[in-house]
């Protein structure tokens, strides 16, 4: 029995790419199926030596909206820091000064 993802087989799709495609990468290939439904479909196609694979595990580094928002508007003691400067009426090296 083939490993189906919703409505469609996915050891077939792959068997299908590799006929056309003798190596291709997965999350290229198939960029809207999760990795690990790809593996399994892919070690199923292994287990019946119909397919040979390697896997190349990388690392990405993402920000999350939180970590975006810090990036893009400053940081909250930032903001805090700047507000003060701004509409407090006190300079910088008086902050600096008075912060040591």
């Amino acid at each position: 029995m083939p490993l189906q993802n919703g409505s469609h087989d996915l050891t077939l799709e792959i068997l299908e790419a590799l006929d056309t495609n003798p190596t291709f990468e997965t999350n290229a290939q198939f960029p809207q199926t999760p990795q690990n439904e790809v593996k399994a479909a892919l070690d199923r196609l292994a287990s019946r030596m119909m397919v040979t694979y390697e896997t190349k595990d990388t690392e990405q580094v993402l920000l999350t909206p939180e970590a975006q928002g810090i990036c893009d508007q400053g940081s909250h003691e930032f903001k805090v820091w700047d507000a003060v400067r701004r509409h407090g009426n006190i300079e910088i090296k008086e902050l600096a000064v008075s912060l040591s």
